[in-house]
């Protein structure tokens, strides 16, 4: 009757045996593993962000140089922005860039994003279902074992246990003789004790996070029976959704799994960390766009604001620099800890690839970026010659 881990298998696939690999020469915790993983990801991926960087500083340099001709564009078409456009092609042509050319490395960088992105987002919602199944397997069997020894069999225990539950509307407990609830309630006590001993050793802790398998917020470190069930379900495993079935289905073990449940909770609390995850993601997306920013914007406040003239649309994107730091909230606060250490990991290490490929690009750019300012420099200036002679 016992039930058992046998017939759950682990999860298989490129995340799966990437992060099962690395675990396997760091040790510890998982939260580790995913950490080490995605610096050695961001790592592998660093020439395509120089490539982006490189690109995106060439970008800016042709709008800025071009920025004065693209203001006179705009006052003398107007609202026509068809033939706006077209002169626009024209100029960039002139300058010999290829609009298109940046857009291919740029979209293959956002189509690799998006791949990792949810691939490892459906393989840690996977292998998340299976550890919080390995970890309960563990706390029943001590369980188990510990109860059956109380009664001095398993046969004995069982029969007692479904005695105690099947009784109509619960009262199996009111029911027992009052040396049979002392034995109850001393073989209860006993269990409980055995697996709050043995929860230190299957948790999988992260610095504040008590399980990384369960969201870093107020969740019980061990998920409720519901909510292990929602695991299985969304992993799509048929082998993880028959396991919890089979808890569901039988009272024993649906009494036995909120009595192990409540056992942890009473030792760790209902916290299982304090949505720094999310604040942090929040916090690094925004930084990184910072830094971003930096790298394109010129120092020069008035030859920045030629080129905000000559491209306005560029302040509407205000909306996508808010919308990318709410998503990776929602996503942080939707799924488990362990997906939580992924995006911070990945946004730690974006900002400061981003800041070393700056600094590389920057000086690779460097002479082309002084010839740019000092042209928008004398266009400043004879804007404001002109501004202060119509002002006389």
């Amino acid at each position: 009757m016992t039930l058992s881990l046998l017939a759950v298998a682990e999860p298989s696939g490129m995340w799966a045996n990437l992060i099962n690999w690395v675990h396997s020469w760091v040790g510890g915790g998982y939260g580790w593993t995913i950490l080490v993983l995605i610096i050695l990801l961001k790592l592998v991926l660093s020439p395509l962000d120089y490539l982006i960087k490189h690109s995106s500083k060439k970008t800016a340099l042709v709008q800025q140089k071009l920025a004065p001709q693209m203001a006179k564009l705009q006052k003398k078409y107007g609202d026509n922005r068809q033939m706006i456009q077209t002169q626009q092609q024209a100029l960039y042509k002139r300058e010999g860039y290829n609009v298109w050319g940046s857009c291919v490395v740029m979209l293959i960088n956002l189509v690799l994003t998006m791949v990792i992105f949810f691939t490892l987002f459906s393989g840690l919602r996977s292998l998340s279902s299976y550890q919080a199944i390995n970890q309960y397997d563990a706390l029943h069997n001590t369980y188990r074992t510990s109860v059956e020894t109380s009664y001095g069999s398993k046969e004995a225990y069982e029969e007692k246990a479904a005695f105690v539950v099947s009784t109509e509307e619960g009262k199996g407990y009111d029911n027992l003789s009052s040396e049979d609830k002392a034995k109850w309630d001393e073989a209860q006590a006993a269990a409980k004790a055995a697996v709050s001993a043995k929860w230190g050793d299957v948790a999988d802790s992260w610095l504040w996070v008590k399980n990384v398998w369960v969201i870093d917020g107020h969740a019980a470190p061990l998920p409720a029976f519901k909510d292990m069930q929602s695991m299985a379900n969304t992993s799509k495993n048929q082998e993880y959704i028959a396991y919890v079935n089979n808890i569901a289905n039988n009272k024993v073990y649906l009494q036995e799994y909120n009595n192990i449940a409540g056992a942890v909770e009473a030792q760790t609390s209902s916290w299982n960390g304090y949505y720094l995850l999310a604040i942090i993601s929040v916090l690094l997306s925004v930084a990184s766009q910072v830094v971003n920013d930096m790298a394109n914007k010129n120092k020069n406040k008035k030859s920045q604001a030629i080129v905000d003239q000559a491209n306005p649309q560029g302040k509407s994107m205000w909306f996508m620099k808010l919308l990318i730091p709410v998503m990776m909230a929602i996503f942080v606060l939707t799924t488990n800890a362990a997906f939580g250490i992924y995006v911070v990991t990945n946004s730690i290490m974006s900002t400061l690839i981003g800041l070393l490929t700056n600094l590389i690009v920057n000086a690779v750019f460097k002479k082309k970026q002084e010839e740019v300012n000092e042209a928008l420099a004398k266009e400043a200036n004879r804007l404001e010659r002109k501004f202060n002679k119509g002002a006389k």
